[in-house]
C-alpha cells in the first residue's frame, strides 16, 4: 500500500516523525505526526519495531524511490500531475489537443465492465509476507487486487478501491503477548483457516444478504435527514414537596452516537453482553447494557481509545441516563443507522 499521495506529503513525514500512540487495551497505533493511523500492533514494543524497521519502512522507501523516478517492482512508473495549459480565453492551447468527439465514444465503448459491489466481488490480498490478509473490493474486473490496494491512497485513480476488513497474523517470538490470527479487533484465532473463515464472516456481514447489486453508498445517501428524530426516556426525579419523588418523561433529539471498536455494517445491532473494557465504567467483566451519546465528541473519544469507529444509532427499546447527562444506556439493543466517515469525528 502507498502511504503517503505526493511527493511533498512523503517527504514531511519521514519514519523518524512517526510516533506509537495507546489506543486501548492490548492496542497501539502506529501514526504519522498529523495522527494518521498507518497500522496497529498488540503491544508497544511489536509498534516501536514496525517504527524503525519491517513493512511500512520499507514501503516508505520504495515510494521514496517511486517519487524520485525509479522503477519500483510490481509498480507502474510515476507520473507527476500536469498542468492544463490553457490561455486566458479558456481553450486549449497547441499543446493540449481537444479530444475529438469519436476518441471520447471509443473510451466510453472501452471502458470495463463493472465489479458487482457485494461480497462476491471481493478479492483476498496477501502482503507483509503472509501477515496480512485484506479483502479489498475493486470497481474494474481487470484491475490486480494487489496493485489496487498499493494504490489505494493516491488521488484520482479511474476506478474505485474499498478495503473491506482485514486479518494479521502476531507472533510471542515478535513482541505480541499472544502468537494467531486477529481480524478486526476478534479475540486472537489459532489459525489461518480459522482466521479467514472469520474474514469471510465479516466480509458478509459488510454488505446485505441477498440483497440487489449496487453501488458504493455515496456521501449524498449518508446524509441524516433533515427533520431530527426527538426520543422519550423515564426517570425519577424530584416532586413539588420536599422529598417527594416522580417519574416524570423527557425528550432528546438525534442523532445519537455510539463509539466503538467493531467495524459494523448498516442495520447491524450493538447488543449487551459483550466483554467490556478495563477501567471503563463499573459493569464487570461483560457489558450489561450499550451506551450511546447525544455528542458526536463523546463517541469520538470512546472510538479513539478503542482504535474503532463512531456510529449513528437509534434505540430499539427503553433507556435511561447513563454516566452524565448526554450518556445513556439500555439492555435493549441499538440499532446501527450509519457508520461516519473518519473525516466528521477526527
Amino acid at each position: 500500500m502507498a502511504l503517503f499521495t505526493n511527493p511533498q506529503e512523503h517527504a514531511e513525514n519521514p519514519p523518524s516523525t512517526w510516533r506509537v500512540v495507546k489506543a486501548g487495551p492490548r492496542l497501539w497505533n502506529l501514526t504519522t505526526k498529523g495522527g494518521a493511523i498507518l497500522t496497529s500492533a498488540t503491544t508497544k514494543r511489536a509498534a516501536e519495531q514496525d517504527r524503525v524497521e519491517g513493512f511500512y519502512v520499507d514501503l516508505y522507501d520504495k515510494e521514496r524511490r517511486w517519487y524520485a523516478g525509479e522503477q519500483v517492482s510490481g509498480w507502474k512508473p510515476y507520473v507527476p500531475a500536469q498542468r492544463d495549459d490553457r490561455d486566458h480565453a479558456g481553450a486549449p492551447t497547441a499543446q493540449t489537443p481537444q479530444k475529438s468527439t469519436a476518441s471520447a465514444a471509443e473510451t466510453a465503448a472501452d471502458k470495463p465492465t463493472r465489479r458487482p459491489y457485494n461480497a462476491k466481488g471481493v478479492r483476498y490480498v496477501e502482503s507483509a509476507g503472509g501477515k496480512i490478509i485484506t479483502a479489498v473490493w475493486v470497481s474494474d474486473p481487470a484491475v490486480d487486487p494487489a496493485e489496487a490496494l498499493d494504490k489505494i491512497l493516491h488521488r484520482d485513480l479511474p476506478y474505485e478501491v474499498e478495503v473491506i476488513a482485514e486479518a494479521t497474523r502476531y507472533y510471542k517470538c515478535e513482541g505480541a503477548d499472544f502468537s494467531g490470527w486477529v481480524v478486526a479487533n476478534s479475540d486472537p484465532i489459532p489459525n489461518k483457516r480459522q482466521a479467514m473463515k472469520e474474514l469471510r464472516w465479516a466480509v458478509a456481514e459488510r454488505f446485505e444478504r441477498n440483497a440487489p447489486q449496487e453501488s458504493p453508498r455515496s456521501a449524498e445517501d449518508d446524509k441524516p435527514a433533515d427533520a431530527p428524530k426527538i426520543y422519550t426516556y423515564t426517570a425519577e426525579t424530584y416532586g413539588d414537596t420536599p422529598g417527594e419523588y416522580v417519574t416524570r418523561e423527557f425528550t432528546i433529539t438525534g442523532p445519537l452516537y455510539h463509539g466503538g471498536g467493531r467495524r459494523l455494517r448498516e442495520g447491524a445491532q450493538l447488543t449487551a453482553g459483550r466483554r467490556t473494557n478495563p477501567g471503563w465504567g463499573d459493569e464487570g467483566p461483560v457489558s450489561r447494557y450499550v451506551h450511546f451519546t447525544t455528542r458526536l465528541e463523546v463517541a469520538a473519544d470512546y472510538a479513539r481509545q478503542s482504535g474503532g469507529h463512531v456510529y449513528e444509532v437509534e434505540p430499539t427499546g427503553e433507556f435511561a441516563i447513563g454516566y452524565g447527562g448526554d450518556e445513556y444506556k439500555s439492555v435493549h439493543p441499538l440499532s446501527v443507522v450509519r457508520r461516519l466517515d473518519p473525516k466528521e469525528w477526527q
